[in-house]
């Protein structure tokens, strides 16, 4: 699968990735969840390879995007808020 993939860049980007690509313990998988079990997955599935990190993200936001643009927008949210208040 790594080479289907060809090393492009995961989730993170390309410095990330390659540094994920170097100890490949460190790069998963990605699938849906609701076909396949957590350590399973099939060809239908499969979405592509993300650093652990990465997918643990995805598997925690229950593979919802929604659900991460609104942690994103929070986050934004919340680091400006910070930026603001040091200035």
């Amino acid at each position: 699968m790594i080479a289907w993939f060809g090393g492009l860049a995961g989730p993170l980007g390309s410095a990330w990735w390659r540094r994920a690509m170097a100890d490949r313990r460190k790069v998963a998988t990605d699938h849906d969840h609701s076909c396949c079990p957590a350590h399973k997955s099939c060809q239908v599935c499969r979405r592509g390879l993300a650093c652990l990190f990465c997918n643990s993200l995805i598997a925690f936001a229950f593979d919802d995007p929604a659900r991460l643009r609104r942690v994103a927008g929070s986050l934004e949210a919340a680091k400006a808020a910070v930026q603001e208040r040091q200035s």
